[in-house]
């Protein structure tokens, strides 16, 4: 029927090369041209009654076999993939056709390729946390700085103080786009408000002193329209404070909080910050395992996948430009300067790293056996509905696995579950982990046939 060469393009693409065998594309063209006859009239023949000769000189021989060898494609074309013995991940795309011999190219791009490798051996040493003196006196300072005094002084303002004010404008040329309003700020140099330079600014000037002034806006400015932009601002200042903090002692603990003496707030404080610190140091060892397991993986994938993820994360960046920003996507473009092909090309590594990281990480689930039950799913909807408060009795008793609360519950605790078990492989745990739930479950076993038993 059909003879097939298949090659393996490095773009993890095949190359499919069929060979119709004569015998079959006369006996397609035959059925065409019966077709043929029947849709159209033919002159001396009523329809459906001409000869398979005389349809094919009324219609064209190449007409015939080009329509035969369509039809052929259609019907044979599970058959090659079969015989090829390849998983596509999309339909083939036709290369190239010959009609005469009917021989045609397809390229035909494969499932993605996941080799992880010795994945089991994957280890890596986590970074107990610890809190420095440093970072408690630096909590203790803040403490100390919140619950200060603010008093009416004459005097200018210095570096520490806080002054009030009134922003009365923000100009650039002959444009407002800074607009009057009232202001506290505390003169803290690490600090910016605004703009870098505008807290240094206010240093000096006494209460009812007015001054304008230019500062260039920082590029992260969140109004993308004065970003970078030269601004010049009319201040005028209401009042100076100067700040009196409290003393670091028994009164101050219990004035921030339930504690009795200072070294109970400290330790509070210290348990806080190592809890925050842990909490980051997990986040920190899941991205660097993350990144350890894709760094031995080998992934293989053909270019449609990549232009998928890119098409799905432009789609994500105008969604957020015409949401958040309440912006038209050919605007956003306009003000960028850049044009939409710029922009999928300047979002293609960012799609690349997801692609490959989903890839990496679907396969280590699967090898680790990570499934999610619908129990799990109703437990996790559950858990999100009381933590929300929301407390809708009918949705409640209903369960459709299939919805989109569902599906979004269901991906959480895969992806939980998944770096779960990937801190148990990074911490040389996993195997023991896998024997218990082993024995848990051949007890379990055990037990339901004893009470079958008896």
């Amino acid at each position: 029927m059909f003879e097939l060469q298949t090659e393996i393009l490095e773009q993890h693409e095949a190359l499919l090369t069929v060979e119709i065998a004569e015998e079959t594309v006369q006996k397609a063209m035959r059925k065409t041209a019966r077709r043929i006859a029947r849709q159209y009239n033919i002159p001396g023949f009523r329809k459906g009654k001409a000869p398979y000769n005389v349809v094919v000189r009324a219609a064209g021989e190449e007409t015939v076999r080009q329509e035969a060898a369509e039809t052929l494609l259609e019907q044979l074309y599970p058959q090659v993939l079969k015989q090829a013995e390849i998983e596509p991940y999309a339909e083939g795309n036709l290369e190239d056709i010959n009609l005469n011999p009917l021989v045609f190219k397809i390229r035909v791009p494969l499932q993605p390729l996941i080799d992880l490798g010795d994945y089991r051996s994957l280890r890596r040493e986590p970074d107990p946390p610890e809190v420095t003196d440093e970072e408690l006196a630096s909590e203790l300072k803040n403490l100390q700085w919140h619950n200060a005094m603010l008093d009416v002084v004459t005097r200018p303002a210095r570096p520490g103080d806080a002054v009030s004010l009134w922003l009365l404008e923000g100009r650039i040329n002959d444009e407002v786009v800074v607009h009057e309003h009232h202001v506290k700020i505390a003169l803290v140099a690490k600090d910016y408000f605004i703009a870098p330079g505008f807290i240094e600014t206010l240093v000096g000037m006494s209460a009812g002193e007015e001054k304008t002034f230019s500062l260039t806006m920082p590029e992260d400015f969140e109004d993308e329209d004065l970003q970078g932009e030269d601004v010049e601002f009319t201040v005028n200042v209401e009042e100076v404070y100067q700040r009196t903090l409290p003393g670091l002692d028994d009164a101050l603990a219990s004035a921030v909080g339930p504690f009795e003496t200072l070294e109970e707030l400290k330790d509070d404080i210290r348990q806080w910050i190592l809890n925050y610190k842990t909490d980051e140091a997990t986040d920190n060892y899941l991205r660097a395992l993350v990144k350890d397991l894709i760094a031995i993986t080998e992934v293989r994938y053909p270019p449609i996948m990549e232009e998928e993820w890119v098409d799905a994360l432009l789609e994500e960046t105008k969604t957020s430009v015409e949401q958040r920003q309440d912006m038209e996507w050919e605007d956003y473009l306009r003000l960028q300067g850049q044009t939409e092909k710029q922009v999928r090309e300047k979002l293609r590594p960012e799609a690349v790293r997801r692609l490959r990281e989903g890839l990496v990480m679907g396969k280590f689930a699967s090898e680790v056996g990570v499934t999610v039950t619908d129990a799990e799913v109703k437990e996790e909807i559950r858990d999100l509905r009381e933590g929300a408060e929301l407390h809708d009795s009918k949705s409640q008793s209903s369960f459709d696995p299939e919805s989109a609360l569902a599906r979004d519950a269901r991906q959480r605790l895969l992806v939980r579950k998944t770096l779960d078990k990937l801190e148990l492989l990074g911490r040389g745990q996993l195997e023991e982990a896998e024997d218990t739930v082993q024995s848990e479950v051949e007890a379990s076993v055990e037990d339901e046939k004893q009470a079958a038993a008896e």
